[in-house]
């Protein structure tokens, strides 16, 4: 289920989650998008801590703002339906506990929680005589894959359980967010260049073609060049200057932000995954696992978990996984035993 509901009903669940008076259809909502973005969890625990204190904040003009429009959104004048009324204790001091817990907007910037809350409001004005971007966006469920063209006539593929989050009308804002693997075909635009952030990573080109490979439980992020010329640097960080990658060549850039130079590559195995088709070269088996998973909906149960750290080098290809799972239980000196699309490995 989406949590993009109806806007008076967003700003209700968050608050009654806030207060812990939510019903579980409403709490696991906000519980799933906590474990997709770690991000917006860390932020919903801070909100949360700063929402049941009893010590209101500090009368700043740019809170109040903040507070205003929160309470706005909570919409406290008006009578909820039946079926979404549910007592609110806290609305009885609404006023100290709500304005304290809007600080923590104006100090400490929650991006992910301001924008999750905010946005389809924000699309649908006019800010300053500027229209706001319209964002769309797209999950990719395990074992599909997903190509889109976007309004400026750039292609994307993207593999299975991959994000993407895009302006549906890119007019002088070519920048998407990425988390999994996708291929790109970018449309040239010398006056407009076409931003992917990935992970801790900031790709910038003007008009190529590429693949970024930034999976959650790897180190890094993946840049492989197979035509034009691509910009890659850490996101938040403007000291390190970034790395121009040209054809023929990847460069990666690890969590830690460490930024390698760019390699030539022999091959087009970077964008083999396309033909269902991957090597893995000293690879944690948790990442080789976890593509497996994505690609064919398997779930994995390990006895021994510190298994997961182990490097190894496998080739997949569609018609072969029985075969690679055998490999895999080998190589890590494991019994393998599958159940349906659940797959045991246990110490022999």
């Amino acid at each position: 289920m989406r949590f993009y509901l109806r806007k008076k009903a967003r700003y209700r669940i968050l608050a009654r989650y806030l207060e812990n008076s939510c019903n579980e259809k409403e709490k696991s909502i906000i519980e799933k998008r906590k474990i997709e973005d770690p991000r917006f969890a860390e932020e919903i625990e801070q909100m949360k801590l700063l929402w049941t204190s009893d010590h209101p904040g500090e009368e700043l003009t740019t809170v109040d703002r903040m507070w205003q429009r929160f309470r706005e959104k909570v919409d406290m004048h008006e009578k909820e339906s039946r079926r979404e009324e549910i007592p609110s204790p806290l609305f009885r001091n609404g006023r100290a506990v709500l304005r304290y817990a809007a600080i923590i907007l104006a100090v400490i910037a929650l991006p992910s929680v301001i924008y999750f809350y905010l946005r389809n409001d924000e699309d649908e004005h006019v800010q300053h005589g500027v229209p706001v971007v319209e964002y769309a966006e797209v999950n990719v469920p395990n074992g599909n894959r997903y190509s889109l063209t976007l309004s400026d006539g750039s292609r994307i593929l993207l593999d299975a359980g991959s994000y993407l989050r895009y302006p549906k009308n890119f007019k002088n804002n070519r920048v998407i967010d990425l988390r999994g693997e996708a291929y790109f075909e970018v449309a040239r635009d010398e006056d407009n260049p076409f931003i992917v952030r990935a992970g801790n990573a900031q790709i910038a080109v003007l008009g190529t073609t590429f693949n970024v490979r930034a999976w959650q439980e790897t180190e890094y992020v993946k840049v492989s060049v197979e035509k034009g010329l691509v910009s890659l640097k850490p996101l938040d960080d403007s000291r390190i200057d970034p790395v121009m990658i040209e054809k023929n060549q990847f460069s990666t850039l690890t969590n830690s932000g460490h930024l390698s130079k760019p390699e030539h590559f022999e091959d087009e195995n970077y964008r083999s995954w396309i033909n269902n088709e991957i090597r893995f070269h000293k690879a944690s088996v948790a990442e080789v696992l976890s593509q497996l998973k994505r690609w064919y909906g398997y779930d994995f149960v390990l006895e021994d978990q510190s298994i997961l750290d182990e490097q190894i080098t496998v080739h997949i290809v569609k018609t072969n996984v029985p075969d690679v799972l055998q490999i895999i239980a080998r190589i890590i000196d494991t019994e393998i035993k599958q159940e349906g699309d659940t797959v045991y490995f246990m110490n022999e």
